[in-house]
């Protein structure tokens, strides 16, 4: 009767559930798109009883040789074996690539940018990243003896990386093991602010990790201003919704 008003209203209704997605981080739960079986599309592996990967799931993909390298020296050192062992246990057709993980129990769904579609119709952006690792705080000192230090980091998840190994009695294990890893594009701060979590950074070709997935902590939102990335960590001091991208 009144197809103005009423299209009138259909636009403000959506845009104000945009809001609340953005403000609440609830895009996932407001979505207006049928919900999907969860049994049919994630997927839970004993040794990391806090996270389910979810589609699109890459199975033989194509891995770059620096890839392959760094998977290779991040089993080493896992292990202490030699590369040349683990070349040898490790078969490319046992590692796959996963576009999403979540942390159960209502925690993030965080997705890889080079795996599947990874922006959503609104703009947001899941793909980045804090996480910690152990660092030497002496690496650029070979004579002192290693020290090592948490430190928090932050990036851009590439792809979630699904490593199959059969029982292989030189690498200890007597059971098939699955490994989970994130490759991610680390973001170079360069600034921090003074009061807030907010972290800075404008080149956005920094180096790469390769991190267990149990070290990836949440995601956090990026603000671009006049050639700079502000991270907003939602998880420290700013505890409010800032999860999108500028």
């Amino acid at each position: 009767r009144h197809p103005f008003t009423n299209i009138d209203n259909y636009i403000t209704a959506n845009v104000q559930l945009l809001e609340i997605k953005k403000k609440y981080n609830m895009h996932e739960k407001l979505t207006l798109t049928p919900p999907r079986d969860g049994k049919v599309n994630e997927f839970n592996f004993p040794e990391y009883p806090t996270s389910v990967l979810c589609y699109p799931r890459e199975k033989n993909p194509s891995i770059s040789d620096s890839l392959y390298a760094k998977i290779v020296a991040t089993l080493a050192t896992r292990y202490g074996k030699n590369p040349a062992i683990i070349k040898r246990h490790l078969s490319r057709d046992n590692i796959e690539f996963w576009g999403k993980l979540r942390r159960i129990d209502g925690g993030d769904l965080m997705r890889a940018a080079d795996v599947g579609q990874v922006v959503a119709e609104d703009r947001r952006d899941a793909t980045h990243v804090r996480y910690q690792l152990y660092v030497d705080k002496y690496t650029r000192f070979k004579r002192i003896a290693p020290e090592f230090v948490l430190q928090t980091f932050y990036g851009q998840v590439q792809q979630f990386v699904l490593i199959r190994l059969p029982p292989t009695p030189q690498l200890n294990l007597s059971e098939p093991a699955t490994l989970i890893y994130a490759f991610i594009r680390t973001c170079p701060i360069t600034s921090h602010h003074p009061k807030l979590d907010v972290h800075y950074y404008s080149n956005e070709q920094g180096s790469t990790d390769l991190v267990d997935i149990a070290t990836v902590q949440c995601l956090v939102g990026r603000i671009y201003d006049r050639g700079t990335w502000a991270i907003i960590d939602r998880s420290g001091k700013l505890a409010r919704a800032a999860s999108f991208d500028g």
